[in-house]
Order: C-alpha cells, then structure tokens, then sequence
C-alpha cells in the first residue's frame, strides 16, 4: 500500500470517527434539552404549588384576624354601651358593675402577626386605658368612684378610645355614641 492509499484510508476512518461522534454528541444534547425542560416544568409545578400554599396561608392569617377583629369588636362594643349607659344613669355604680373585669387580651404574638402598627396601638392603648380605669375605679371587683370631674373625664377618655378602636375595625363607618354595635 502506498502512501497516499494509506492517507486517504486514514481520512476515511477519521471522517466516519467524526461523524459517529458528532451522532453521539446530538444524542446527548437531545437527551440534555429533554432533561432540561423536564427540570423547567417540575420548576414551573413547584412554583404554582408554593403559591396555592402562600394563597391558603394568607387566607387562614385574614380568617384568624377577621375572628381576632370581631372578638375586639364585640367585647370592645359592650363596654363603649355600658359608658353610654353610666352616663345617662340615675345609678352609674350599678351599670357599671356590668363591666368586664378585663378586656380582650389579644396575645402580643397575635397583634403582631396580624395588625398593622396603627392597629397595634390603638388595641394596646384601648387595653391598658381600660385596665386602667379598671384599677382606679374599682376596689375588690365592685365599682368604687366619686362622681367628680376627674371620673367623667376619664370615662369619657374611655369612651372615646373604645369608639377609635369601633371606628378603626368598622372600616371608618361613623359611630357616635347614639349608635349601639353589638
């Protein structure tokens, strides 16, 4: 065999090596693309799954602030109707034994995962207003007071921060201290 019949055999082998190479390099990235959008898709599922599972948490925290909110509402409406009462009672000390001996207590935890700062305030306010006027007015759970300026000032206080937290949580809907909620 000459020199040249060996080259051109040479060449023949090195072209068919390339080619069957270049078939198997075609394989792999056809394998690589499938794997690839197989990973894309699974991507694309977990990323709607972690977004169904966002939208359920979402809703279960406004479910449990909306209960939280009625709960403030509710306790919070009672107490602004007994002041009305007092107010316009011949024997305030009477209506006002119907106060509550504490308010709502919404757990620190509770307000801070599921109010805004605004809220926060105004319920932790509200509370320590009320254990306050509890504190003073009150000696061994039954009412204790002088009818003075200094009681009607500090009821209406009283008054007026239960009608900020009806206000706030009613989405300002107007109350005045006609209105009874409950």
């Amino acid at each position: 065999m000459s020199f040249d019949e060996i080259e051109s055999v040479v060449v023949g082998v090195s072209a068919i090596a390339t080619s069957f190479f270049s078939f198997l390099i075609w394989r792999a990235n056809i394998q690589s693309a499938k794997a690839a959008k197989g990973a894309a898709d699974a991507a694309e599922e977990s990323a709607k799954i972690s977004k169904l599972m966002l939208e359920a948490e979402e809703e279960k925290r406004q479910n449990l602030r909306d209960q939280i909110k009625r709960d403030i509402l509710k306790q919070t409406s009672y107490i602004m109707n007994i002041l009305n009462e007092m107010k316009e009672s011949s024997m305030p000390s009477l209506v006002m034994s119907k106060l509550p001996e504490t308010i709502n207590n919404v757990s620190n935890y509770e307000l801070a995962h599921y109010f805004s700062m605004k809220e926060r305030q105004l319920i932790y306010y509200t509370i320590k207003k009320y254990e306050s006027y509890r504190n003073d007015y009150f000696k061994d759970g039954k009412p204790n007071f002088t009818l003075n300026d200094k009681f009607q000032k500090e009821t209406q206080e009283l008054l007026d921060k239960t009608k900020d937290v009806i206000i706030e949580f009613t989405e300002k809907i107007f109350v005045t201290s006609e209105i009874e909620i409950g």
